[in-house]
Protein backbone atom coordinates (compact mmCIF):
# COMPACT_ATOMS: atom_id res chain seq x y z
CA UNK A 1 0.00 0.00 0.00
CA UNK A 2 1.41 3.45 -1.09
CA UNK A 3 0.29 6.86 0.36
CA UNK A 4 0.92 9.80 -1.88
CA UNK A 5 0.51 13.82 -1.02
CA UNK A 6 -0.85 15.68 -3.77
CA UNK A 7 -1.30 19.35 -4.67
CA UNK A 8 -4.41 20.44 -6.06
CA UNK A 9 -4.33 23.53 -9.12
CA UNK A 10 -6.96 24.89 -8.93
CA UNK A 11 -9.50 22.07 -7.69
CA UNK A 12 -8.24 19.78 -9.78
CA UNK A 13 -6.06 16.86 -8.47
CA UNK A 14 -2.70 15.80 -10.45
CA UNK A 15 -1.83 12.58 -11.87
CA UNK A 16 0.23 9.84 -10.51
CA UNK A 17 2.63 10.70 -12.93
CA UNK A 18 2.96 14.68 -12.11
CA UNK A 19 6.31 14.42 -10.03
CA UNK A 20 5.91 18.02 -9.41
CA UNK A 21 2.97 18.05 -7.32
CA UNK A 22 2.58 14.21 -6.35
CA UNK A 23 5.16 12.95 -4.05
CA UNK A 24 5.10 9.30 -2.29
CA UNK A 25 5.05 9.57 1.08
CA UNK A 26 8.35 7.12 0.82
CA UNK A 27 9.83 10.24 -1.01
CA UNK A 28 8.32 12.98 1.32
CA UNK A 29 10.68 10.57 4.15
CA UNK A 30 13.87 10.73 1.79
CA UNK A 31 13.08 14.30 1.47
CA UNK A 32 13.45 15.00 5.25
CA UNK A 33 16.53 12.64 5.05
CA UNK A 34 15.09 9.01 6.22
CA UNK A 35 16.01 6.61 3.97
CA UNK A 36 14.51 3.58 5.32
CA UNK A 37 13.00 0.93 3.48
CA UNK A 38 11.18 -1.11 5.63
CA UNK A 39 9.40 1.82 7.00
CA UNK A 40 7.12 1.81 4.49
CA UNK A 41 7.17 -2.21 3.47
CA UNK A 42 6.94 -3.60 7.13
CA UNK A 43 5.53 -7.08 5.95
CA UNK A 44 4.59 -8.80 9.44
CA UNK A 45 1.45 -9.02 10.08
CA UNK A 46 -0.35 -7.87 11.98
CA UNK A 47 1.69 -5.23 12.46
CA UNK A 48 1.26 -4.07 8.62
CA UNK A 49 -1.58 -1.50 8.99
CA UNK A 50 -0.18 -0.43 12.21
CA UNK A 51 3.25 0.51 10.94
CA UNK A 52 1.46 2.25 8.15
CA UNK A 53 -0.82 4.45 10.42
CA UNK A 54 2.37 4.69 12.62
CA UNK A 55 4.72 5.90 9.80
CA UNK A 56 2.22 7.94 8.10
CA UNK A 57 1.16 9.95 11.10
CA UNK A 58 5.20 11.08 11.58
CA UNK A 59 5.56 12.07 8.00
CA UNK A 60 2.54 14.06 8.29
CA UNK A 61 3.57 15.63 11.58
CA UNK A 62 7.31 16.27 9.93
CA UNK A 63 5.57 18.83 6.90
CA UNK A 64 3.26 20.97 9.20
CA UNK A 65 4.49 23.95 7.13
CA UNK A 66 3.79 22.00 3.81
CA UNK A 67 0.36 21.36 4.93
CA UNK A 68 -0.70 24.64 5.79
CA UNK A 69 0.45 25.44 2.23
CA UNK A 70 3.09 28.00 3.54
CA UNK A 71 5.65 25.66 0.97
CA UNK A 72 6.05 23.03 -0.99
CA UNK A 73 8.57 20.28 -2.20
CA UNK A 74 11.46 20.57 -4.28
CA UNK A 75 11.57 17.92 -7.03
CA UNK A 76 14.92 18.99 -8.30
CA UNK A 77 16.86 19.16 -4.46
CA UNK A 78 14.88 15.10 -4.31
CA UNK A 79 15.95 14.04 -7.34
CA UNK A 80 19.44 15.25 -6.43
CA UNK A 81 19.29 13.55 -3.37
CA UNK A 82 18.57 10.67 -4.85
CA UNK A 83 21.32 10.64 -7.53
CA UNK A 84 23.79 11.48 -5.08
CA UNK A 85 22.91 7.95 -3.10
CA UNK A 86 23.27 5.87 -6.13
CA UNK A 87 26.43 7.38 -6.79
CA UNK A 88 25.78 9.98 -9.77
CA UNK A 89 27.07 13.58 -9.02
CA UNK A 90 24.23 15.72 -11.31
CA UNK A 91 25.41 18.47 -13.24
CA UNK A 92 24.07 20.44 -16.19
CA UNK A 93 26.29 18.93 -18.89
CA UNK A 94 24.19 15.11 -19.54
CA UNK A 95 21.61 13.57 -17.50
CA UNK A 96 22.31 10.13 -15.39
CA UNK A 97 20.92 7.50 -17.41
CA UNK A 98 23.19 9.10 -20.63
CA UNK A 99 26.55 9.04 -18.70
CA UNK A 100 25.42 5.14 -17.32
CA UNK A 101 24.79 4.19 -21.01
CA UNK A 102 27.54 5.62 -22.38
CA UNK A 103 30.01 4.70 -20.01
CA UNK A 104 28.89 0.94 -20.61
CA UNK A 105 29.31 1.29 -24.55
CA UNK A 106 33.23 2.72 -23.95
Amino acid sequence: MYFFLKRLNNNIEPSYNDKANCFSFSEIDYYNGIDDYNRHHSYNPPYYALGQVKGGLEILNSISSILKGEEWFDRKRLDNLYFQKKGFIPGDSESWVYSIIKENFK
